[in-house]
């Protein structure tokens, strides 16, 4: 990246340089952190998903927050896949069946909402999976299949260490990252190429 001058003329100032080389560090302790997460994380369930998500007629998919726009980013690879793909809740999501499944994502594992669709889901028959970092927790508890991230929780730390990013970051990046390696799998499993999925690309833009 080429850094060009200030709008008054000048070359960026020494505390310009201290910001950037501090956002560096920022990057480089994401980075770190996501491949120590994936380094220790069990993917025996992982394949299982993989198995799911390729045979299931239809898929539903649900999240809160910024895991919900993980969710969505999941979707539209699915689509993009040709799989037959709701968001839960959306206006034009039909009903969920036996032959469906429903597919969370949840840090916590406790969203008071995500519970109640896991709940209905499992009432229909559907198969409930759920992607979260607390396998214990209520949702998962409730799911037919669930996959771990194994990560430490930021979000309750009082102060985590300079250049953490906050809050529930490490999940929703893992999570990301986790279902676009997913979908690699499944672009080989239901034989799609990229020309494929990008001839279903939006173009209502």
């Amino acid at each position: 990246m080429t850094e060009k001058k200030q709008p008054d003329g000048r070359h960026p100032t020494t505390a310009d340089g201290l910001t950037a080389a501090r956002l560096r560090q920022n990057l480089r302790c994401g980075i770190s952190r996501l491949g120590e997460v994936f380094a220790k994380a069990d993917l025996s369930g992982a394949v299982r998903l993989v198995d799911l998500l390729t045979h299931a007629p239809t898929v539903f998919l649900a999240g809160a927050g910024r895991s919900g726009l993980v969710a969505r980013c999941l979707a539209m690879r699915l689509m993009q896949l040709g799989k037959n793909v709701h968001v839960a809740g959306d206006t034009v999501a039909p009903a969920i069946t036996r032959e469906d499944m429903l597919l969370i994502l949840t840090g916590s594992g406790e969203t008071a909402g995500l519970a109640v669709l896991a709940e209905k889901a499992a009432q229909n028959g559907a198969f409930v999976a759920a992607v979260t970092a607390h396998p214990a927790a209520g949702i998962p508890g409730r799911a037919n299949l669930t996959v771990k991230i194994p990560i430490e929780d930021d979000a309750k730390a009082v102060e985590p260490p300079p250049g953490v990013h906050p809050l529930g970051s490490l999940f929703e990046q893992a999570a990301f990252l986790f279902l676009e390696a997913v979908v690699v799998e499944l672009m080989d499993r239901l034989g799609q190429t990229q020309a494929d999925m990008r001839r279903r690309h939006a173009n209502l833009e």
